[in-house]
């Protein structure tokens, strides 16, 4: 199996090299929405700790990174396996909050599930808190993939709402749909062009890149595929109604000398037609025109046909079976 990583991981991996070129106030919301949504909370030895987990080493660097540069503190890192399902490495964080009272700074109430209004108050901290939450459980389908979708998992529904609001006011269009998935709550987008834009916004423009690059291309298969299908469907079309002209002046040349019939067109249809089993009536408008040396349309090669027709009825009683 080749060794890549998921689209997903590509997406958080870029969110976390951008953490120089972002502001302390996008750093806070980040790992605010982080905390609320998949931090845990103990009292050890009267002393409030927070502890994040995650299965990318990429965004425990990442996690104490953001704890370190806003709070000047060094959070305590261990690893954890798990084997439910299958083996999987988790790097847990821990803050201790004896000296710096984080959650008041990251504005969370452990006993309030409302997300602070602060977080609402301009671009950065909207853009910010929505990215932190895309971090913590978000993921998203691989564009090369049979379809696209984006999404984010909430623990709380009180919180998912709160994200859901924060993301559908922006008046970029997102209409972001709200789900119930067994225990968690799920917002998602399905469209192409608004994942693309919810890329831009939490700060993964090179993912982006990759996404519409990937989707442009996708869309140029299918569009091939179609095209194939179509022909494909013509050229049997073509066939069958060639197979039945074929029979019609097979029934009528049974009873009838072709030089028996005053109409030169007639005749040059009636043998361009038995010498060409396969052509569409473009190609039988050009071999008539190359035949004749004046011009006969597709539609003229129509009603030459229903002439031919019409002569097997009067002269045979009738049309051959199947026809």
């Amino acid at each position: 199996m080749e060794n890549k990583l998921s689209f997903t991981k590509r997406i958080k991996e870029e969110i976390c090299n951008n953490i120089n070129t972002i502001s302390e106030e996008r750093k806070r919301a980040i790992l605010s929405a982080f905390v609320r949504n998949v931090g845990t909370f103990k009292i050890i030895d009267k002393s409030f700790i927070i502890i994040l987990k995650t299965d990318s080493s990429k965004i425990a660097k990442y996690l104490y990174k953001l704890i370190h540069d806003l709070y000047n503190i060094s959070p305590k890192f261990r690893y954890e396996m798990s084997k439910k399902f299958k083996e999987r490495t988790f790097y847990v964080l821990k803050i201790d909050c004896k000296d710096v009272n984080v959650l008041k700074d990251l504005r969370i109430n452990i006993f309030d599930e409302n997300v602070d209004p602060y977080f609402f108050e301009n671009e950065d901290r909207i853009y910010g808190y929505i990215c932190g939450m895309f971090l913590s459980t978000g993921s998203c389908n691989d564009p090369s993939s049979s379809n696209y979708h984006l999404e984010m998992a909430f623990n709380e529904p009180v919180v998912a709402v709160a994200v859901q609001n924060l993301i559908n006011n922006l008046e970029l269009g997102f209409n972001m749909r709200l789900i119930k998935r067994r225990s968690k709550v799920v917002l998602y987008l399905k469209k192409s062009d608004l994942i693309s834009n919810f890329l831009v916004l939490i700060g993964a423009v090179e993912t982006c890149l990759e996404f519409e690059n990937t989707r442009v291309e996708r869309d140029f298969a299918n569009i091939d595929n179609r095209l194939l299908n179509l022909d494909g469907a013509n050229y049997q079309k073509t066939t069958a109604n060639a197979q039945k002209q074929i029979a019609i002046i097979n029934a009528l040349l049974s009873v009838i000398d072709i030089e028996t019939i005053d109409n030169e067109k007639l005749r040059a249809l009636i043998e361009i037609r038995l010498e060409n089993e396969e052509a569409s009536f473009k190609e039988l408008s050009t071999l008539m025109t190359e035949k004749l040396g004046y011009p006969v349309s597709k539609s003229n090669i129509t009603h030459l046909f229903e002439k031919i027709k019409n002569l097997t009825i009067h002269y045979t009683g009738g049309l051959p079976d199947g026809y």
